[in-house]
């Protein structure tokens, strides 16, 4: 009995020194999946990391190259806004200089007030002419001038006056440069009467071709009278 127990337990022994071997020599299929796994598991990260720099990469040199071309269209932009600009200004110095460039108001003008409207009816529809002369610097318009003539109604002489019996003017104006429409001329007369001193205010239309010519109205305190001017530049 006792032969047998000792022959059972020593087989069992050898069995499990066996088994043990086995296990040593011989990894289970489930270390093998595990090692398996794992191993797929590294190429995948391996694998995964390089896709992640090649599209690193390529996004760098999408970027770098869209920055390049970025670049180049900031400085064509530029260059063509520079060119249109200098062409612009060209043009506007042109038209500025050629079409409506500021007339040259200085010299002797020829001038006629017609009375339209007075508060003395002796003075309806005379006209008093006048000679004037013009100085122009920019804008600034400064004169002189003498009443000349006296006319009627229908345009015969009423009075000439003399050389020595003239009535002295002082002028002084504004002349408005317009481009988009006609240019306008402000002046301001002060006239020394015989039995006192009347202003008289006269806006003039300045025509864009013709130089030599001025129209518009004028309001005075002389009798309170208003009406047409019209100016005739001599020379």
């Amino acid at each position: 009995m006792m032969k047998l127990t000792t022959i059972l337990l020593v087989t069992i022994g050898l069995m499990t020194i066996n088994l043990q071997n086995i296990h040593v020599a011989n990894p289970t299929k489930s270390d093998s999946l595990n090692k398996s796994c794992n191993t797929l598991s590294a190429e995948s990260k391996k694998s995964a990391k390089s896709q992640i720099e090649t599209s690193t990469e390529n996004n760098t040199n999408k970027d770098k190259k869209w920055f390049e071309l970025d670049a180049n269209s900031i400085f064509q932009d530029t260059i063509s806004n520079l060119i249109g600009g200098v062409l612009f200004a060209l043009l506007l110095f042109g038209i500025n200089e050629y079409v409506f460039r500021q007339k040259n108001l200085t010299g002797e003008w020829n001038t006629t007030n017609k009375t339209t409207k007075t508060t003395r009816n002796p003075y309806m529809g005379m006209s008093v002419e006048y000679k004037i002369h013009l100085l122009q610097l920019g804008t600034q318009i400064s004169g002189r001038g003498e009443k000349t003539k006296d006319l009627n109604a229908d345009g015969s002489l009423h009075y000439e006056y003399p050389p020595e019996k003239r009535v002295e003017l002082e002028i002084e104006g504004h002349y408005q440069r317009n481009f988009l429409r006609r240019s306008k001329l402000y002046l301001l007369i002060k006239e020394d009467g015989t039995l006192r001193t009347s202003s008289t205010s006269i806006e003039l239309t300045i025509p864009i071709f013709k130089r030599t010519e001025m129209n518009g109205n004028f309001i005075s305190t002389a009798a309170n009278s208003s009406g047409t001017s019209v100016w005739s530049k001599n020379g």
